[in-house]
């Protein structure tokens, strides 16, 4: 699938879909992926379930690749390692109002 960033100089005859007003409604499978999507994988916690050790990314390959271990496609965290994900919005792929939004899970929280 290949978008040609062409701008219609118009809007559809036709509304491609009515979006209700109801801010308690979803639009849950009213909007659908143009392709199907065929890469199917084992999920990263069913895969360390299956798989334990094996199925986890290694330091030694992250450390030189700023923490990230590509053949996992994952940062390695060591067991009590504080995390601070940071989120950055990017609305509409525009250069202006990013909001970033740092989650931070300090302390012993245990699941």
């Amino acid at each position: 699938l290949i978008f040609n960033n062409t701008i219609p100089s118009s809007t559809p005859e036709n509304a491609l879909l009515t979006i209700t007003e109801n801010t308690q409604d979803w639009l849950e499978y009213t909007l659908q992926p143009l392709a199907r999507n065929v890469s199917v994988r084992v999920l990263y916690l069913v895969d360390v379930y299956l798989r334990g050790v094996a199925s986890t990314p290694s330091f030694e390959v992250a450390i030189p690749n700023n923490g990230w271990d590509s053949g996992f496609n994952a940062y390695p965290a060591k067991i009590d390692e504080v995390l601070g994900p940071i989120f950055v919005n990017e609305p509409d792929g525009l250069p202006v109002g990013f909001d970033l939004h740092p989650f931070h899970i300090p302390g012993d929280h245990r699941l």
